[in-house]
């Protein structure tokens, strides 16, 4: 059981938690499962090590904290990767009518359960330490923000806000790329074009580490 600041603070962002689950639910063709979607992430959550989601919970961004952002994120996760663990526990399994399932050998799928938001939650904050420290301009950070940190929908802005905000985060994504290829944390980079924009990104990134 967590602790009551976790406890008080879940209670308080639910309903917008629900809301979120519903909205990426019906998108995703789980009309009706919202609720089973944000329990499964919070149960997940409450999994994790207590001092980590105090982490999080203390670690602000404007009006919101870590915590909800990583909430977000996983609802989302949740919603639309097969390999996430609420579609990965609840898909449909093929069944070939030529095949008797009493006789099949079911593995026992929980041994070799991989947990995988304690791998998005790694992967999230490596991203957003590397991005913190990049000296970006105020439409890139928006860009960032609206389309990783929480993630909105689009389709309430124009052609040419949309085409903008695209170009900032597929060029944050690519600084993040080389400077993880850097780090050795991955074996190649991103192959999209390095422009000046980048490079200077990386370099202003590179300079930061002497200090």
């Amino acid at each position: 059981m967590a602790n009551a600041e976790i406890n008080n603070y879940i209670k308080k962002r639910y309903p917008r938690w629900l809301d979120y689950a519903e909205y990426h639910t019906s998108q995703a063709g789980l009309k009706g499962e919202s609720v089973d979607v944000l329990n499964e992430v919070l149960l997940s959550l409450l999994n994790k090590d207590e001092e980590c989601i105090l982490n999080m919970l203390h670690s602000k961004k404007g009006k919101y904290c870590e915590l909800d952002f990583f909430i977000l994120r996983m609802i989302k996760m949740n919603s639309t990767s097969v390999t996430a663990p609420y579609l990965a526990k609840n898909k449909p399994i093929p069944v070939d009518r030529n095949v008797d399932l009493m006789n099949l050998d079911l593995e026992d799928v929980k041994e070799q359960e991989i947990d995988k938001s304690q791998e998005f939650l790694d992967n999230y904050q490596t991203v957003c330490k590397i991005v913190d420290r990049l000296d970006l301009t105020k439409p890139e950070k928006q860009a960032f923000n609206s389309l990783f940190v929480m993630p909105e929908s689009m389709s309430d802005y124009d052609n040419r806000t949309k085409k903008v905000f695209y170009t900032y985060y597929a060029s944050i994504r690519t600084v993040v790329s080389v400077i993880l290829f850097q780090e050795g944390k991955v074996n190649t980079h991103s192959k999209i074009k390095i422009n000046k924009r980048v490079k200077s990104l990386v370099n202003q990134y590179n300079l930061t580490k002497m200090y």
